[in-house]
């Protein structure tokens, strides 16, 4: 159940919060126009969020109760609503209240989660933390963007937004499913449940870097979206480098950590030393994708950035159906 909502995670920014950045920081919009962006990407996160709850929810069947599911399916359609008011903060360039937000909903989603579990919930009341972080920001953004919500959204306004989330999304949607394309593909494919646990592990740890490149594209975004020929390569730049000072040695450590202290950290993960330093190499590199391809989005560069993380999706396709065809679980991570 985690491990779907990280993927739910990382596809609620995936889109439309870029598009709302997008449309609040590359000019000066009216109030009206504002308001059209941000009432419709509140209507298309809830509509996408049902959309995810219920293949999240089929694909909980396969290993947990309606209970469980039912949980997975509020959690993800309030992540999802949830990342319109993180968007509408980055358009805003307050990257402060962003970081708050995260930590506030970190904080209330362990806080309620252990609760639960505390009181003889089980995962149901774990997993229903995810959903009570997500809905207390959803409230918090409700309140906030308020006089932006307001009124309806035009025909054309519609027809506008639509077009340019399908140009500009497709982007920040293929980086997010290289980077958890291994966690959700693990979930699905018969295999030991040690295993699997084990890749699960190896992927919270080695998509570290990923999360950071995130963290750099969402303040470097709205900056190379505002900025002229000559400062968007500077801003890129300054990202790439921070990303490299530390993700970098960060995976250095993973890729070299000795098998028994992997083993003494996590005892009961067998097979963490084999996959762990194929995907560390893989997050490092995701994260990288991950920055270049902002600086094109930001630049308007759609449809040559798609192309080519299109291409870089199917190669990493085919090497995890070879990889997983002659290797299993390692053979996946190495594709």
């Amino acid at each position: 159940g985690q491990a779907l909502l990280l993927i739910v995670g990382t596809m609620a920014g995936a889109s439309i919060p870029w598009l709302l950045a997008s449309e609040l920081s590359t000019a000066r919009v009216d109030a009206e126009r504002r308001r059209a962006v941000v009432r419709f990407s509140a209507v298309a996160n809830l509509a996408l969020g049902a959309a995810f709850g219920l293949g999240v929810g089929a694909v909980s069947l396969r290993f947990a109760g309606w209970t469980i599911s039912l949980v997975l399916i509020a959690a993800t359609v309030l992540i999802f609503a949830s990342s319109t008011f993180v968007g509408w903060l980055q358009g805003h360039k307050r990257f402060r209240p962003i970081a708050g937000v995260r930590v506030l909903e970190a904080s209330a989603k362990a806080a309620f989660g252990l609760g639960a579990v505390a009181i003889g919930a089980g995962a149901g009341g774990a997993l229903s933390g995810f959903a009570v972080g997500a809905g207390i920001i959803v409230v918090l953004g409700a309140w906030a963007m308020r006089s932006d919500l307001s009124g309806t959204v035009t025909g054309l306004q519609t027809g506008r937004l639509v077009r340019r989330a399908l140009s500009m999304g497709g982007i920040p949607l293929l980086v997010a499913i290289l980077a958890s394309a291994g966690a959700g593909v693990v979930v699905l494919v018969p295999t030991e449940a040690a295993e699997a646990a084990s890749y699960q592990v190896a992927a919270l740890l080695g998509r570290v870097p990923t999360f950071l490149a995130g963290a750099l594209a969402l303040v470097a975004f709205p900056l190379m979206s505002r900025g002229n020929g000559r400062s968007a390569p500077a801003i890129a730049k300054r990202a790439v480098d921070s990303y490299s000072a530390v993700a970098v040695p960060f995976g250095i450590a993973l890729v070299t950590m000795p098998a028994e202290v992997l083993r003494r950290i996590f005892p009961t993960y067998d097979a963490l030393d084999a996959v762990l330093p194929m995907v560390a190499v893989s997050g490092i590199l995701i994260g990288f994708i991950g920055l270049l391809a902002t600086s094109h989005q930001a630049a308007g560069r759609f449809r040559g950035a798609t192309t080519r993380l299109a291409i870089v999706f199917a190669l990493q396709a085919g090497g995890m159906v070879a990889g997983w065809s002659i290797g299993g679980v390692s053979g996946l991570a190495l594709g």
